[in-house]
């Protein structure tokens, strides 16, 4: 028979999880950016046809802050593979981080692969 957890020792299946954070504050942005949605598609519609209210101030604002946003989504997701390569001490680290970000001009693929990569272990550092 397998090992017997004591009444100190998390069982098999919580070993080796990490402890997850509340999402109360990631469901409050959600919420709030789909409010936020609503209220563009609205002023949008019910904007005039020269586009010089308060309604198409608000609409053009909100396509800016939208293009700084996905701005810094991208400068975050493309250094990710790098940062988690750095991080487990990965000896192809530099190597990862080059392959994360020519990930966004294939659109996804070497993304994809240099975040596996950053997970896997080198077996020749090991010996």
């Amino acid at each position: 028979m397998g090992h017997v957890p004591t009444a100190m020792e998390p069982p098999w299946y919580m070993a080796r999880t990490v402890p997850r954070k509340s999402g109360t504050l990631w469901a409050f942005l959600g919420i709030v950016a789909a409010c936020w949605m609503l209220a563009v598609l609205f002023a949008y519609f019910n904007m005039d046809a020269a586009g010089s209210n308060a309604a198409s101030m608000f609409v053009y604002g909100s396509a800016g802050v939208a293009v700084i946003v996905w701005f810094v989504v991208i400068v975050l997701l493309g250094g990710l593979p790098g940062r988690i390569a750095k991080q487990r001490g990965h000896p192809q680290q530099d190597a990862i981080r080059i392959c994360g970000w020519v990930g966004w001009f294939t659109l996804g693929i070497f993304w994809l692969i240099a975040l596996i990569w950053a997970h896997t272990n080198d077996i020749r550092a090991s010996r």
